[in-house]
């Protein structure tokens, strides 16, 4: 990425209201209101195909405990432990997360649920979310 696209990114999520004005710091409830309401509008990803990956969304370890479903969600990955119906991932390699970074794989299938589920699955989505990215509250993803 060219240093001008990262600069208008940035300009773009300051206008935005999703980063703090002159800072790197990220608007910890502006980024949760949106994905709360927007991110199934904004990431929308259609039910594809069942495919062999990672758990995410209704079937990923934060909610895989709390909700009973009959179809896993996964991100498509041939090593994967789980078949499932395939969700495009927001991260390339988002396959290697659990591996590579535990807490952010957590959270973003999170808000894989908050872009694919129900409304108990996006609720209880966003419950969890909000006790990570609340500034009184937030634990490091």
């Amino acid at each position: 990425m060219s240093t001008s696209t990262a600069h208008q990114s940035v300009s773009r999520l300051e206008t935005a209201g999703l980063m703090v004005p002159g800072t790197r710091r990220v608007n910890r409830l502006n980024l949760l209101e949106f994905l709360i309401h927007g991110a199934r509008y904004a990431f929308p990803s259609a039910g594809g195909a069942q495919v062999q990956g990672v758990p995410t969304a209704h079937s990923g370890p934060p909610l895989a405990g709390q909700i009973v479903g009959t179809d896993s969600a996964v991100w498509p990955a041939a090593m994967g432990p789980v078949r499932g119906l395939a969700v495009k991932p927001l991260l390339a390699r988002a396959a290697e997360l659990p591996e590579n970074c535990p807490a952010l794989y957590h959270a973003l299938t999170l808000v894989d649920a908050l872009r694919v589920g129900r409304a108990r699955e996006r609720a209880l989505a966003g419950k969890l979310l909000e006790t990570h990215l609340r500034p009184e509250t937030a634990t490091a993803l």
